[in-house]
């Protein structure tokens, strides 16, 4: 019953958008005249002079006949008499005939710029343009015109003759508050959108410390609140909670596995054009399934401004791009990256092996031994990625994209046993495959429509022979995604856009987990289908501007409806202040969970699982900030403030390593805090330092000893700063990064308690997340050089990751040695100081 609810309300939605549709594109007169005739089944009687170089916006179909000819009459002040029910007379007035026609559009939007002043001379006549953008003039001398408008730039045009119809396309004026909004942050091609968040543009991209390139979601790190206590991705934090809580897009499609090297290394190639938009409130209700903030990257379409070819090579992988525009309406772009892992053992690659798969099933094998990575194991990754896109006619464009990740580690356990030599074989493989299509029609001036259907598929797993027994352990985490999107935009004036629509989701999910011995078989498959009905308003007007809509959620497994408002606003007060204020309620169906700690041979731990509404909820997140921006004379100053709780997560979820690891329970975490921002550009140099404060609490209610403590997330303090010069050939950064420690959580004394009951020992801990691992500090450098030979160019470059070898301690555990009864404890260790190069020819 409420799904057949849902449809007619949708069917109700569609049909109340659909009146918006018409259309805005100027069109011969004589043309129009036509279809009315064809319409109506009348004739119109006219001296083809009158009327041969006047060109119209046609009325709506909808529109009644006499409507049509008001309409029209109001164009070009022509005269309709009817002479009988079928024929009808089309005249003009000599002393009030259109002799000249425009049509103003604003450049960036295409939409028609109302009420611009346009002044004719030499009459010096002054008219404005209406609602469509139309201008017209009876003047019988037209020497020239100036066309002006607040929000665009003056044009003044004297070639007026050749102009009758046409359309002026109008640029924007670059004013003071969009030189507030569009500030760079940190680097060139680092800035900050009202609506939008950060956005960063790799091609336009300066150098960041220890990058050799614009590493796509490495850059997402530098932004203020995002944060990797762990250097990985695998562990990126936005305002708190986990990694997978936050949504990643490529395209429009959701990636459900964003790294290589299991958390190092982005799995995008930076090398091919992106924007990337990373958003912490006041998200987009056209964004749903997470309850944290978004990462959504787009290839741009601005291929005759790249080089049709690139190469690229550093000590960890080789890549290569290729773009080609087989006509003005169709192109191509495709680019490959593969690791050099399994050919070439370079110092790099050893400091990323030893950061990954320390206290792994790799490294470690129960008695302090070593497999010899060279020569026993290995491992590579390769990405594919290409789009081709195709214009049909001048309203409709169609964009193909497609993506392959993979990474994939094979590795030999051996022992001596007696004179047998064993060997043991293990794998671990971790691979994405998606594609998307979308689609956009230009109807009108006013109206468009996008659609967008996608697939993606993820799969993670691995096989573990024993080295000491004779048992085999086979574990697979699969995810499919399909999605379909319906978006309809109208533009009611240029201040004012309505967005809605519609999408759909199913999604699926299996695990298989097999050992034999123990005996253990399990398979599970779970379906989700989620729908979303949304709406949302634009609205700008001089110093102010706001978005707000509404996202309404339906999961149709369970029945439960859920309603998701989220809002954006900002005011410049000031040419150089900015307050913003930004709030949102959101969901989440699909997240990770940890089964067991050596799961996947201990490096990718976190399984996809999906909630089930009752042991796991669906995950929920409420959030509000607010901020304040300074701007004048090269010296850029942010705050914001913003309070964030996430209700519905699991202890599995959090990857505990202490009294709680092996329990479940639900619970919620609330973190509040505050992010700062100083920056100073001068010349060709730019400065900043950024400051972070999070306070991250759990509440796990009836959880003993202890019900609410410091999330595992949690950095209080977290300070970044940096020094950067940027010129046409070089680019230099030196810059680094303090944190303080994680929680963790120590044992009490006795350290080992032995349970009559249960037959085993255990740790005795302290409270849960009552210490701190050692504060964090790391000093990174850059640095890139570009030549330039007539139209090729060869870039050289280096960076050095952790430039004073500082032993950074990340995370830590405690274990029994059952043989000795003892405590061990197992730490991890930041990367040490690494050091890559990189070549790239551009043709």
């Amino acid at each position: 019953m409420r799904l057949r609810y849902f449809s007619c309300l949708l069917l109700c939605y569609i049909s109340c958008l659909g009146t918006f549709a018409q259309s805005g594109d100027p069109a011969l007169l004589a043309t129009v005249l036509k279809d009315i005739e064809k319409q109506h089944r009348v004739e119109f009687s006219y001296i083809e002079s009158d009327i041969n170089f006047l060109k119209v916006v046609p009325p709506p179909t909808s529109f009644s006949l006499d409507a049509k000819l008001v309409a029209i009459t109001r164009q070009t002040l022509l005269a309709f008499t009817k002479v009988n029910n079928r024929y009808i007379s089309v005249s003009d007035n000599p002393q009030k005939k259109v002799r000249f026609q425009l049509f103003l559009k604003d450049n960036e939007w295409k939409k028609p710029v109302e009420n611009a002043r346009i002044t004719i001379f030499p009459s010096e006549t002054v008219v404005y343009s209406d609602e469509l953008g139309y201008v017209y003039s009876t003047d019988k001398q037209i020497t020239a015109i100036t066309i002006e408008h607040l929000n665009h730039a003056t044009v003044r045009l004297t070639d007026v003759n050749p102009l009758h119809g046409t359309v002026v396309y109008l640029n924007v004026k670059p004013t003071q508050l969009q030189e507030v909004a569009t500030q760079f942050y940190f680097t060139k091609g680092v800035t900050k959108k009202w609506d939008t968040g950060y956005e960063i543009k790799p091609k336009q991209f300066g150098l960041l410390p220890g990058l050799t390139e614009a590493d796509v979601f490495e850059s997402v790190k530098q932004i203020p609140g995002v944060i990797s206590a762990d250097e990985t991705l695998s562990n990126l934090t936005i305002r708190g909670g986990t990694q997978d809580q936050i949504l990643f897009q490529w395209n429009g499609m959701r990636l459900y596995q964003v790294s290589h090297f299991f958390g190092l290394l982005s799995a995008i190639n930076p090398n091919l054009t992106h924007k990337i938009n990373i958003v912490k409130n006041g998200t987009s209700p056209f964004l749903g399934e997470s309850v944290s903030g978004v990462v959504s990257l787009s290839t741009l379409d601005d291929t005759e401004k790249s080089p049709p070819l690139e190469l690229g090579a550093n000590l960890i992988n080789v890549d290569a791009t290729f773009r080609h525009r087989f006509s003005k309406n169709a192109r191509l772009a495709l680019s490959a990256r593969r690791a050099i892992t399994d050919v070439f053992n370079t110092p790099t690659y050893q400091n990323y092996f030893d950061r990954v798969f320390q206290n792994t099933v790799v490294t470690d094998l129960g008695q302090a031994a070593t497999t010899n990575y060279a020569t026993e194991s290995n491992f590579y990754f390769f990405d594919y990625t290409g789009q081709y896109a195709q214009k049909i006619g001048a309203k409709t464009t169609l964009t193909f994209d497609f993506i392959t990740i993979s990474n994939q580690l094979n590795f030999k356990q051996s022992r001596q046993e007696n004179s047998l030599r064993i060997e043991k074989d293990n794998g671990l493989d971790q691979e994405t495959f998606g594609g998307v299509i979308n689609g956009i029609i230009a109807w009108n001036a006013k109206t468009n429509s996008a659609v967008k259907a996608f697939f993606t598929r993820h799969e993670l797993y691995a096989s573990n022979e024993a080295l000491f027994s004779n048992q085999t352990t086979f574990i697979r985490n699969d995810i499919n995604h399909l999605g379909l999107e319906w978006r309809q935009t109208y533009t009611w004036t240029p201040e004012i856009t309505l967005d809605a629509g519609y999408q759909f989701d199913a999604i699926s999910n299996q695990n298989i987990s097999r050992v034999n011995s123990p005996f253990v078989d399990r398979n599970e498959v779970n379906v989700l289908q989620n729908h979303a009905l949304i709406a949302n308003l634009t609205w700008q007007r001089k110093a102010f501007k706001c978005s707000g809509g509404l996202r309404q959620n339906y999961y149709e497994r369970w029945g439960v409806w859920l309603t998701e408002p989220r809002f954006t606003a900002t005011w410049q007060f000031h040419p150089a202040w900015e307050w913003e204020w930004a709030g949102e309620l959101k969901s989440q169906t699909v997240s990770k969970i940890v089964d067991r700690q050596q799961d996947f041979l201990g490096i990718e731990r976190r399984r996809w699982i999906f909630s089930n509404n009752e042991d796991r909820p669906i995950l929920q997140s409420r959030q509000l900030s607010t901020g304040i921006t300074f701007k004048n004379n090269g010296w850029l100053w942010g705050t914001e403030l913003f309070a964030k709780k996430v209700t519905g997560i699991t202890g599995r979820s959090q990857d505990f390593q202490n009294q709680y690891e092996n329990l479940d329970f639900n619970g919620d975490f609330l973190v509040y805090g505050a992010e700062i921002l100083l920056q100073k550009k001068w010349e060709n140099w730019v400065s900043w330092i950024t400051y972070s404060y999070n306070y991250n609490t759990y509440t796990f209610k009836g959880l003993r000893p202890e019900s609410e403590f410091p999330n595992n997330n949690e950095i209080r303090h977290h300070i970044a700063s940096g020094i950067g010069y940027v010129n046409k050939a070089l680019k230099i950064t030196l810059g680094g990064k303090w944190f303080s420690g994680r929680p963790t959580t120590l044992p009490s004394e006795p350290a080992i308690l032995f349970d009559p009951q249960a037959g085993n020992s255990f740790i005795n801990y302290q409270s849960p997340n009552s210490d701190r691992l050692p504060e964090f500090f790391q000093l990174n450098a850059s640095g890139s050089y570009a030549f330039t030979f007539q139209k090729h160019t060869l870039t050289l470059g280096a960076s050095v990751i952790n430039l004073t070898n500082t032993q950074n301690r990340i995370n830590q555990f405690f274990r029994i040695n059952t043989n000795a009864q003892t405590l061990e404890q197992i730490d991890t260790f930041s990367l040490a100081r690494t050091v890559n190069v990189f070549v790239r020819y551009s043709l």
